[in-house]
């Protein structure tokens, strides 16, 4: 299945899209949580409960965050590739991680939970069939298209491997 990368997208939805190398987003989708997965699958409990900052996310926030975008993200587009209205709204980052509660989950748990959210949006990708990837549709008063979800979702991921690497200095 080939999805066209996105040629118009908000300039905050850019940067997570400019981070996906090469054409085949569904392929990188299907495998980069392995890369995830890897970088945090070792870890203690304090370790993953912990932060790099005083009021920073912890690492199973940041993990949580990952899997509650993408299940934000793969609504909006079952939304969209079942003929829902062209507009949906936006979604406060912070107050679903202040709600979601990961840090009190084990580990494996949440990772277990990032793992079958990917193979649920995967899925859904693979059984948009005819999707209209050019279809415009609104986002949070933004304008992007379908095939916009698939590229955030991956880019977004990437994101925050850089920030687990870099700030958290995960897999050195």
């Amino acid at each position: 299945m080939n999805i066209p990368r996105p040629d118009r997208s908000p300039i905050f939805f850019q940067a997570y899209i400019d981070l996906v190398e090469g054409d085949d987003v569904l392929s990188q989708l299907a495998g980069q949580l392995s890369d995830t997965i890897d970088l945090v699958k070792d870890l203690s409990e304090e370790r993953a409960s912990s932060s790099y900052a005083p009021g920073k996310w912890t690492i199973k926030d940041v993990l949580g965050h990952v899997a509650d975008t993408e299940r934000v993200f793969s609504y909006r587009l079952l939304w969209f590739a079942r003929g829902g209205e062209n507009t949906l709204g936006g979604f406060d980052q912070d107050e679903f991680a202040t709600h979601g509660r990961h840090t009190e989950r084990p580990l494996g748990e949440v990772i277990d939970d990032m793992q079958a959210v990917r193979n649920s949006t995967v899925s859904l990708i693979k059984g948009c069939g005819a999707i209209d990837w050019h279809r415009p549709v609104e986002v949070s008063g933004n304008p992007m298209t379908p095939a916009t979800i698939p590229w955030l979702v991956t880019g977004h991921e990437r994101h925050h491997q850089g920030i687990l690497r870099e700030l958290y200095g995960l897999g050195s």
